[in-house]
């Protein structure tokens, strides 16, 4: 990154470390934010839609169990 950083290896303006805000995900994330996306994730988790998140994200697949199913049990 050629931007100038502060004294604590900061870009100016951000509150994210240096080494943080020059990752690629990160840069990507601020970029639609910065265009305007605010899609947000819904208030609560449902396995759907965080089995699409996984597979968008590049997962080979991806699937929840409830935390008391009883072959999770000890």
């Amino acid at each position: 990154m050629t931007a100038a950083r502060d004294a604590e290896g900061q870009l100016p303006g951000s509150r994210l470390p240096a080494k943080l805000a020059a990752h690629p995900s990160v840069q990507a994330l601020l970029a639609r934010r910065g265009a305007g996306d605010t899609a947000r994730p819904p208030a609560v988790i449902d396995a759907a839609w965080l089995r699409e998140l996984c597979l968008a994200a590049g997962a080979d697949d991806a699937a929840a169990v409830s935390l008391d199913h009883p072959d999770l049990a000890g």
